[in-house]
């Protein structure tokens, strides 16, 4: 206790200083600083650049899966497979929603099929389409008239062994339906989404 006493009225007499010299408010920033954590630091890092953190884009969710060719499919370990047919243009009826002026429709199946041995659940399975040089993201087409739109038709649960289709649809412009990337989530972090591009025909 002795030897602690002459260090703490030096650590006193520190302190006293630098808010009389006008650093203490330096100081306080410096513990501040200090404390921070390496996350709240990458969010901070987030914010002032809009880029998202190295560790953040590398995670599998973030990266996605190679692409492969609208027309085919892919496998995920557990034996989980979706497949697409060729994206086709089609001319969206009176009432769709979402066909942006001067755009063209386009559609595509999916089929997810449950080669697991657990029946699957669909509800969260959906679907985005990018175009263009800056990867705009197209937006989605619902038109019942012509059975499109939403995903809809897809059983909520698929049992093992069997499968399941829906139609999706977007819109997009013309100059570049040419390089269309897909990437379909099938709702869970098991699954990360699998990425699919070409041309519509």
């Amino acid at each position: 206790m002795g030897q602690a006493l002459p260090v703490l009225i030096t650590v006193i007499g520190v302190l006293a200083s630098s808010a009389c010299s006008g650093t203490g408010s330096q100081a306080a920033d410096l513990v501040a600083a200090t404390s921070t954590t390496p996350m709240a630091v990458s969010a901070a890092q987030t914010r002032s650049t809009g880029a998202p953190s190295p560790a953040a884009a590398s995670t599998p969710a973030t990266a996605g899966l190679r692409p492969v060719a609208f027309g085919t499919g892919y496998t995920w370990p557990d034996g989980l497979r979706v497949t697409t047919s060729t994206v086709k243009k089609f001319t969206p009826s009176e009432t769709a929603f979402g066909v942006g002026i001067g755009e063209q429709g386009v559609r595509l199946t999916v089929t997810v099929t449950n080669g697991t041995k657990q029946t699957f659940d669909t509800t969260k399975t959906s679907m985005t389409l990018t175009f263009g040089p800056d990867g705009a993201e197209a937006e989605p087409v619902i038109d019942l008239p012509n059975g499109v739109g939403g995903g809809t038709g897809l059983p909520k649960k698929i049992a093992p062994g069997e499968r399941g289709t829906t139609t999706f649809a977007f819109s997009v412009q013309p100059e570049w339906i040419a390089g269309l990337y897909g990437r379909i989530w099938v709702g869970d972090a098991k699954h990360p989404p699998a990425t699919f591009s070409g041309a519509a025909s």
